[in-house]
């Protein structure tokens, strides 16, 4: 059996635990996080149309690898090693998006 001294902390922590959580609930409606996020830290803001063209253009490579056209090769194998990484098939990534990501990469680099 509980003594009142044990269900008066009880019931004053859980009045604390719902105070915390409205307060947290109406400064997170007050500040939504998309509001903290940058416009110009999105390098890709447009909606792309989706689905791949038959032969890989530059605009597409670029695009796939989030780079510009006429990146500096190191800066492309640096941004192909970290997409690469995330998708590569070993590490449960598709094959097919890794080809892609892999012939984005030869067609940046063969300009």
């Amino acid at each position: 059996m509980a003594t009142p001294i044990a269900l008066i902390v009880a019931g004053l922590g859980a009045a604390g635990t719902f105070a915390l959580a409205r307060r947290g609930a109406v400064i997170a409606s007050k500040y939504p996080l998309k509001s903290f996020i940058p416009k110009w830290s999105l390098p890709m803001t447009q909606k792309f149309p989706g689905g791949f063209s038959s032969t890989m253009t530059p605009q597409e490579a670029a695009h796939i690898l989030g780079v510009k056209p006429n990146t500096p090769k190191d800066q492309i194998k640096l941004a192909h090693k970290k997409i690469i990484t995330l998708n590569h098939p070993d590490a449960g990534g598709s094959t097919y998006l890794a080809s892609k990501i892999n012939e984005a990469k030869d067609c940046l680099l063969k300009k």
